[in-house]
């Protein structure tokens, strides 16, 4: 009788089970398709919203508003009519504007306020045409600026301890080339003007010899 002595060897494992993938250099047996590691795909990050930037401060300047009833800046003419130039010498003239309205008012303290009654309001621009500086003294209802109609000149407005606002210099000077001054008349009116008005202005405020003579038609009174 032979013994066999030989140990018994363990089943090995099958590496081509189904699922199973071929190593590297080990070959594959016919009939079956060696199949490729597929690599692993990272989980995506959680996405983090930008920070909204702040808004860019604008470039545009607000205009200044004065409180009530005082008129934000009373020598910037309001749209509507203006006259043409009118030259002179080496300065030219013209009405700006016109307006029968409340005149704006200032007293001593500098408490501003507007006029009880409304005034035919003139506004004056004045320009250098010339290429030395020039002082425009500043021009008030006299015999040297006249506003007149059919029935005579217009009288200056009076306002007993207040005066019309006007924030500039009694004398203003213009530079050369183009530099420009300005002025605000105020003359008394019962009603909005129904008729044609000639403004009058002595050019000797100016330092010039001669007039600067505007026509007003009564459209342009009113708003």
């Amino acid at each position: 009788m032979i013994v066999d002595d030989r140990k018994p060897q363990a089943p090995s494992a099958d590496p081509r089970e189904p699922g199973a993938v071929a190593k590297v250099g080990e070959s594959v047996p016919p009939g079956e398709v060696a199949k490729t590691p597929q690599p692993r795909v990272p989980e995506p990050k959680p996405q983090i919203a930008a920070p909204t930037p702040p808004p860019a401060p604008s470039s545009a300047v607000p205009l200044p508003v004065a409180p009530p009833p005082r008129l934000a800046n009373p020598l910037y003419p309001p749209p509507g009519w203006a006259s043409g130039w009118k030259e002179v010498g080496q300065v030219k003239a013209r009405v700006a504007a016109v307006v029968y309205t409340p005149a704006p008012l200032v007293n001593a303290k500098g408490e501003f306020s507007i006029s009880p009654s409304p005034c035919a309001l003139v506004w004056l621009e004045f320009e250098n045409a010339g290429p030395l500086p020039r002082e425009v003294r500043r021009y008030q209802p006299s015999a040297e600026c006249v506003l007149a109609g059919a029935d005579g000149p217009l009288g200056g407005a009076l306002f007993g301890v207040r005066s019309l606002e006007d924030p500039t210099t009694y004398n203003q000077t213009m530079l050369g080339n183009g530099d420009r001054a300005f002025g605000l008349l105020a003359f008394v009116a019962s009603e909005s003007p129904t008729a044609p008005l000639t403004l009058t202005l002595d050019a000797v405020r100016v330092g010039e010899r001669g007039r600067f003579v505007f026509t007003i038609p009564p459209a342009a009174w009113r708003r």
